[in-house]
């Protein structure tokens, strides 16, 4: 994928200051089928599943259906569906109504991430970065494994996911920005004159 080559559908904003890039992401959205719409559907499952079950209990145990008093063990068990449910669809508008903004000034990388619960800020100096590369996330969907992530892959302190659940194309093309930027830095034309491999899942910063 060539690096002006926008992915079809993609909504990136791609703003240039010289040898400097910013990378503006907007929300994915809740129907997305690469995350969010999964959670989003399960999470309206368990909640219209959990009303209804507690509608028709609560009718029976009103109106003293026989034997509806012997199940009020039922009554423990719903709220572990209500509380799944509100989990999932809070997951799914978390996922879903993050944005962020990545960018490479100077010899920094910088990533700002805003969603449902706060903001969060990293940074990264050149020499700090092993790799920028698509890779699994933490969120995983039953029977599909594992919801792609964009990887920050630090030489010490691990890796920083983030842009879960957006289009592969969408990742990967972001990944190659970012490290082609990386090596336009200016250390980098002074000595050594590095090839963008072709693959965004086998490349190094350094």
């Amino acid at each position: 994928m060539t690096e002006n080559l926008t992915p079809a559908g993609s909504r990136v904003v791609v703003d240039r200051h010289g040898d400097d890039i910013t990378l503006r992401v907007p929300p994915v959205g809740m129907l997305h089928p690469g995350g969010t719409g999964t959670y989003s559907c399960l999470g309206l499952s368990f909640l219209f599943g959990s009303a209804v079950a507690t509608a028709a209990f609560a009718a029976a145990w009103f109106w003293e259906v026989k034997g509806a008093r012997d199940m009020w063990p039922v009554f423990l068990i719903l709220p572990v569906f209500w509380l799944a449910a509100v989990g999932l669809l809070l997951l799914a508008i978390n996922m879903g109504r993050r944005r962020a903004a990545l960018a490479v000034v100077g010899e920094k990388l910088l990533v700002i991430q805003t969603g449902l619960f706060g903001s969060t800020r990293k940074e990264w100096r050149r020499d700090q970065i092993e790799d920028i590369r698509t890779g699994p996330s933490r969120v995983s969907i039953e029977g599909h494994g594992p919801v792609l992530a964009l990887q920050i892959y630090a030489r010490q302190g691990g890796q920083f996911g983030i842009l879960t659940g957006h289009p592969e194309a969408e990742l990967e093309w972001i990944a190659t920005m970012l490290r082609r930027a990386l090596r336009r830095a200016p250390e980098s034309d002074e000595g050594t004159n590095e090839r963008e491999p072709d693959s965004s899942r086998s490349s190094s910063i350094g």
